[in-house]
């Protein structure tokens, strides 16, 4: 499965993707380019429910048909939460 941003492997029921940051002109370092990300039902409802006790990175917003923000684990960690109104 893949679109633009995206392209997806189902690995037994796992979903693995791999993100594009050249279609949205995200510039990238060595070392910090690997980001775990989460699909939701609603990312704007998971933000307003975590935001309170959890490290932002990046405040939910819109990248393409997805909503999307990113938190820092407690090793500092970058993981993305989004959504999508188009199933992906």
């Amino acid at each position: 499965m893949t679109n633009d941003s995206f392209t997806f492997f189902d690995i037994d029921g796992f979903l693995f993707g791999l993100f594009d940051p050249t279609s949205t002109s995200e510039t990238v370092q060595m070392g910090n380019n690997c980001v775990v990300c989460i699909r939701v039902e609603d990312a704007d409802k998971e933000y307003s429910r975590i935001k309170e006790f959890s490290r932002i990175a990046a405040p939910v917003n819109s990248v393409g048909p997805y909503r999307v923000f990113q938190i820092e684990d407690s090793e500092g960690n970058v993981v993305e939460l989004y959504s999508s109104s188009n199933g992906v």
